[in-house]
């Protein structure tokens, strides 16, 4: 079985750390490229993303930034991205490396320079080993390109004898102030953060397969719809119009990487996956497709996208959701899994906030052995969180606002 490329893109002193770490998880496959300085992230992005199942950065600082630069690109959600977190143990890590290394001063007097995106966590620490928070100058940075002002940051301080040592998590910043000969510190993340990034974004590849791998079947129904003198014949309607609608379809079709068919006069089925059905703009482009086809054509649809393991069950919720709701309201639109929920209402046009998908393998097994949805499981979850609540009866879950979700089709 051909194990997942992840492609990891961090700090030249850290891209070695992550490799080591990365031999541990036998199911991926590692390619790791480095760069210095943050703003490089956006062009390694583009050179791996087409080779990699996922990617992974190694600082919150370039995610940031590459996340800036590519939204609303197309397709950059093909590929999963996650990042390596500074947490307390990098810091505590650096701070007793300072504090070591610098031992002929008092640490309780100490003047400290530190830098976002570490900041927040780096003041919580220096409170929980006594520093002294009065004795640290921070600097926020927003975005990759405020890089160099850190720099004049650190080494103006130092100059003027504010500060006695720098810390820093850009890397970028920390080999400029060691070229200035600033008593500098690098944060850099840990091992536990390492494995617990890679991890998630195992998780985020088995969720992704998962999607994959079941089948989306899309059903485009046109209805009789109203004029002036009464109702119009919804297949003569067709006829008339009907290379021109073809066209729309198709065009849809390529976008959700399915093929439309027609199974009767009135009705268009688009085969696909889970994942197609789910992404990001998938709802708005297909609600624009029922709105032009009403606007140029006066052709009234229903859609309804059924998602199971097997095409003829995804059919059959089509057919079922189908026959329940004969008369839906115009141009509208219902996402149907498995369990028969209706996982999507297009009066708002917002996947509800009970996913389908997790990305917890313990929920997910723990699901499967019960026999029931994830989505009954979030369903709950959230009820808990709303409340914020360990426990309840199923009075109390009935009563809940916001049941809509969990409408049966």
């Amino acid at each position: 079985m051909p194990r997942d490329r992840i492609t990891v893109l961090a700090p030249y002193d850290v891209i070695g750390m992550v490799a080591a770490i990365g031999h541990e998880f036998g199911s991926c496959a590692f390619h790791l490229d480095a760069y210095s300085d943050s703003r490089d992230i956006v062009d390694l992005f583009h050179k791996h993303r087409a080779s990699s199942d996922a990617i992974l950065i190694g600082g919150p600082l370039a995610h940031d930034y590459l996340m800036q630069q590519i939204t609303g690109l197309p397709r950059t959600n093909d590929v999963p991205i996650g990042f390596v977190p500074y947490d307390e143990t990098a810091i505590f890590r650096v701070l007793f490396e300072m504090a070591r290394d610098r031992s002929d001063i008092d640490l309780e007097p100490m003047r400290i320079s530190i830098d976002h995106p570490a900041g927040d966590h780096i003041r919580e620490c220096v409170e929980e080993i006594d520093l002294g928070v009065g004795n640290t100058f921070c600097k926020e940075c927003s975005s990759a390109e405020n890089v160099a002002a850190l720099t004049a940051f650190h080494s103006s301080l130092w100059r003027e004898g504010h500060v006695s040592a720098a810390l820093t998590s850009v890397h970028f910043v920390y080999e400029r102030l060691r070229e200035l000969s600033v008593p500098v510190y690098r944060i850099q993340p840990s091992k536990s953060a390492i494995r617990t990034a890679i991890t998630a974004l195992e998780d985020r590849l088995r969720e992704r397969q998962l999607q994959d791998r079941q089948i989306a079947l899309v059903a485009i129904r046109f209805k009789d719809a109203a004029s002036g003198s009464g109702r119009v014949d919804i297949r003569s309607n067709l006829d008339r119009r009907r290379l021109p609608v073809e066209r729309r379809l198709n065009a849809l079709a390529e976008r959700l990487s399915g093929v439309a068919q027609w199974v009767s006069p009135t009705e268009v089925h688009i085969l696909t996956t889970r994942h197609h059905v789910e992404q990001d703009g998938c709802i708005a482009q297909t609600a624009r497709l029922a709105a032009d086809l009403r606007r140029d054509y006066g052709l009234d649809t229903a859609i309804v996208a059924g998602i199971a393991d097997a095409a003829n069950d995804a059919l059959s919720l089509v057919r079922h959701t189908l026959a329940r709701r004969a008369d839906p309201p115009d141009r509208d639109i219902w996402i149907v899994d498995a369990d028969r929920i209706v996982q999507h209402d297009s009066t708002s046009d917002t996947c509800l906030r009970y996913d389908t998908a997790s990305s917890d393998p313990t929920l997910l097994k723990k699901a499967e052995g019960a026999h029931i949805g994830i989505a009954s499981v979030n369903r709950v979850l959230a009820c808990l969180t709303d409340n914020q609540i360990d426990h309840f009866c199923t009075d109390y879950l009935a009563k809940w606002p916001g049941q809509r979700p969990m409408i049966r089709a």
